[in-house]
């Protein structure tokens, strides 16, 4: 590769009184780097290198999992923020069993030790074990600063140590969820908002869904904060979408006693004072929606609408275009009718600059269609092939160093993971690249901390939801590695969220019957 040098003169103006004394500093740089030689012109007008003023070693300002800290995941990863740039010096950080004999000792050289910034990200190569407190230490100089100052290391082990939890514990229990079945979790006006889906009300009945805020500058118990209550009827899912600075959010409204539902869409106001920050647009007749997806392509405004008992009616489900400044007609116009039965939610997602949707119903097989922005409004949607499923709930979407993968929650077989390639024939294999042997599972979602991707699993029917490492390196069938638990209660939905820089897992639990008031939960995560 071509070195390229910039040689930049400087005229100065000297003149008795007010010239500086050498010797003088030149510098070249050369790529990124700074060659200083001997010269005639000063770095600066005392004469001085800027660099040798940094005489201050970093110092700790967090931690995590924090100090003492005893709701720790086995699952979790180190992070040490300091308060200036760093980098790797030279040492182990060491971490210690309570008996003080050896767990592992890492070199900061290693690729399990990453530096950005002011973070150093250390993961262990095995999990922590549940009930047992750990110590981390390391020697002065394992960190330095960009100038060379070594930081002056943890070496008692009191001054970083945690205990693992057996079993996850929630931040928070949020009261006011009752048969939940969906989190929509968004931004707006710089802060996280919360909206739950509660369906517990038996048919032909009302009860409200409320909306909170998420502040993770108050105490654990009290992160999630109420804010109003939303009159909804058998609510069954929410979905928010930008469309430049105002933020929509449209309900799906299953039951009031005969499925003929008024959903609504919203834009949502965060600084209104003094009324609702949900602010009613229009209401569209549904026939029992579930899991609605409203979605942006090019500036435009879409919504699909899973009619889940549209099958009694002989109703499709629905891609409309969302037009909410329309001055003189309705918000929503009619686009697409899409043949389900019995349908459960669509997925959307984009792949190699094209999108794409998958919907899931109570046939044999789901359905991926490819959106296309400039045709014909009645056939933008196109199909591309059918996937082998069984009463297909919710899909999920994920990519991992580029590849593209798609994760479903089968009701009555094995939950699924495919590989998707916008270039293959068929773009998804009809085979599994992954099965997991759990059945009447309700949703996948995913996240990624610290370069790992996560997947977390909700089983309708049961008290148990499965966290999963997803390892890209390992052979198909054992991507997956089931990593954690969490007791949860018939669980229909999992949202994981970042917020005030740490990552937040909410979970909808329905409960075991309609009407069920069952407490839904907010966990922090630990990496």
């Amino acid at each position: 590769m071509r070195n390229f040098y910039v040689l930049l003169l400087v005229s100065l103006l000297v003149s008795e009184g007010h010239a500086a004394e050498g010797p003088y500093r030149m510098r070249a740089f050369v790529g990124d780097k700074v060659v200083q030689n001997t010269g005639t012109i000063p770095d600066d007008p005392s004469g001085e290198d800027p660099s040798e003023d940094d005489v201050t070693p970093p110092v700790v300002v967090s931690l995590l999992p924090p100090d003492d800290a005893s709701d720790v995941w086995k699952t979790t990863g180190l992070v040490v923020e300091f308060d200036e740039d760093v980098v790797s010096g030279s040492g182990n950080i060491v971490i210690s069993n309570d008996d003080a004999s050896l767990f592992e000792s890492i070199p900061v050289s290693d690729a399990r030790v990453s530096i950005s910034g002011r973070d150093a990200n250390i993961l262990p190569s095995t999990l922590f074990v549940e009930g047992n407190t750990y110590h981390v230490t390391f020697a002065p100089g394992v960190f330095t600063d960009t100038a060379g100052n070594p930081h002056a290391g943890l070496t008692d082990g009191a001054d970083w140590n945690f205990t693992i939890a057996a079993t996850p514990v929630p931040l928070q229990n949020v009261v006011g969820t009752n048969g939940a079945v969906d989190w929509e979790v968004f931004t707006a006006g710089g802060q996280t908002w919360m909206l739950v889906s509660n369906n517990g009300a038996y048919p032909g009945s009302y009860i409200s869904s409320p909306l909170f805020r998420f502040a993770p500058e108050n105490p654990d118990a009290s992160k999630v904060v109420f804010v109003e209550d939303v009159m909804t009827s058998g609510s069954y899912g929410w979905a928010s979408a930008q469309l430049g600075s105002e933020t929509y959010i449209f309900g799906s409204f299953h039951n009031d006693g005969d499925y003929n539902t008024q959903s609504p869409l919203y834009r949502f106001v965060p600084g209104n004072p003094d009324g609702s920050k949900m602010q009613l647009v229009e209401t569209l007749t549904t026939s029992g929606p579930v899991y609605p997806t409203l979605f942006n392509v090019d500036g435009e405004l879409y919504v699909l609408v899973p009619n889940y008992a549209g099958s009694l009616y002989g109703i499709p489900s629905w891609l409309l275009r969302v037009v909410p400044g329309n001055p003189e007609g309705s918000r929503f116009q009619h686009m697409q009718n899409i043949s389900t039965q019995d349908a459960r939610g669509f997925e959307v997602f984009v792949a190699d600059g094209e999108t794409y949707v998958v919907v899931g119903d109570s046939s044999a097989s789901s359905r991926l269609y490819r959106f296309v922005p400039e045709n014909p409004d009645s056939s933008k949607l196109v199909l591309i092939q059918t996937i082998p499923s069984s009463w297909a709930l919710r899909w999920h979407h994920f990519e991992v160093e580029g590849e593209h993968y798609l994760a479903v929650a089968n009701f009555k077989s094995t939950a699924n993971i495919f590989r998707f390639s916008s270039t293959a024939s068929p773009m998804v294999s009809p085979t599994p690249m992954q099965s997991i042997p759990l059945t009447e599972t309700a949703d996948w979602d995913s996240f990624t901390y610290g370069g790992t991707t996560y997947l977390v699993l909700a089983q309708a029917t049961s008290g148990i939801s499965y966290l999963y490492r997803f390892v890209p390196g390992n052979p198909d069938a054992s991507k997956l590695l089931q990593i954690q638990t969490f007791e949860t209660n018939f669980a229909n939905d999992w949202a994981p969220f970042v917020a005030g820089g740490n990552t937040y897992l909410a979970v909808a639990n329905r409960g075991a019957f309609y009407g069920d008031a069952s407490l839904s939960q907010v966990f922090r995560f630990y990496p």
